[in-house]
């Protein structure tokens, strides 16, 4: 696995272009094979910890998104899962994904406390290059659209990558909690839509 700073060495003459054109997108077959790039990029690197284990233990592409159809609508989400969106963040010339992205409309008691209304994760390779602070902002007329005033962002405290893509989107530190999965902990950033 490669932490935050490697990942910072390896970037620091690599940002983004700026004038490449980027855009969230529901995901479709269409797309499969980029998003199993994505999703192989970060099984490689991340292994099992930063989050997005639904699409990293899928069977399949193919079943991830009919999972993530169906949570998307009252009629076919799950029972005990809870409504939420996932979008794409791609590069408009060839769907290439820089990222996920998922908006829950509505929290439980545990996503509450240990997940909050966005979980995101940028591509490991296009890390620390904006793409998560840019991804977040496509994402939050989403967020208001869904009624959503206060979005909840939690994290691990040990990725500081995603620390701080929250705090330069405007993320509040709330608290610091003990990881309900391992010996860590999570902390929680409230930002006002």
């Amino acid at each position: 696995m490669i932490d935050y700073f490697t990942l910072k060495r390896y970037h620091k003459h690599n940002l983004a272009k700026k004038d490449e054109k980027m855009k969230l997108i529901v995901p479709t077959i269409e797309i499969e094979r980029q998003i199993e790039a994505f999703r192989q990029e970060l099984i490689d690197i991340d292994g099992d910890k930063f989050g997005l284990l639904s699409l990293k233990r899928a069977d399949s592409i193919r079943a991830w998104l009919n999972r993530v159809e169906a949570m998307s609508k009252v009629e076919t989400c799950p029972e005990k899962a809870l409504l939420q969106k996932h979008y794409l963040y791609v590069r408009e010339e060839d769907n290439r994904v820089f990222g996920l992205i998922q908006i829950r409309y509505d929290l439980n008691a545990f996503l509450k406390k240990y997940a909050g209304h966005l979980g995101f994760s940028v591509r490991p390779l296009e890390r620390c290059k904006g793409h998560g602070s840019k991804m977040l902002a496509a994402s939050f007329p989403i967020c208001k659209a869904l009624g959503i005033e206060k979005a909840l962002l939690v994290c691990y405290a040990d990725n500081e990558a995603s620390r701080r893509t929250i705090v330069k989107s405007g993320g509040i530190f709330e608290e610091r909690l003990p990881n309900p999965y391992d010996e860590g902990e999570v902390e929680r950033y409230r930002i006002d839509l």
